[in-house]
């Protein structure tokens, strides 16, 4: 278990993977990592693939705690106090916001993941994860 962006294609494909074993990092202070657009990207993902609020919560923080041993009770009031609501990490990214997000990464000579940059299909299955 480790902790990384998760992009669409993983979460399309959670439950294949195990959600459990599933953390979100936002790879700070590497130029590929999240940083400074953690959110539109939290909703480029979670938001866009409509992961339920359960699943987001144990991805984004949850499983964390658990895999370290982390006391939720003390951790609860930081992430509430500098982390984003639920409520917006769980807003689809409209395709102007997506369109935004590529540009600034672009501007900022920042590598793309492709797969969390490009709209979900519509009937298209999740990728197959070898056993």
């Amino acid at each position: 278990m480790g902790a990384s962006i998760v992009a669409r294609t993983q979460l399309s494909a959670r439950h294949e993977l195990g959600v459990g074993v599933l953390m979100f990092g936002s790879d700070y202070p590497h130029e590929e990592g999240t940083w400074g657009r953690t959110l539109e990207w939290l909703q480029a993902s979670f938001g866009s693939v409509g992961v339920p609020e359960d699943e987001t919560r144990a991805i984004l923080g949850l499983n964390a705690t658990r895999l370290y041993r982390l006391d939720i009770d003390t951790l609860r009031p930081l992430a509430e106090c500098f982390g984003p609501s639920i409520q917006d990490v769980l807003t689809p990214a409209d395709d102007e916001a997506l369109a935004a997000l590529k540009d600034s990464f672009r501007s900022e000579g920042r590598p793309i993941t492709g797969s969390n940059m490009q709209r979900p299909v519509a009937g298209v299955p999740a990728p197959q994860v070898a056993p």
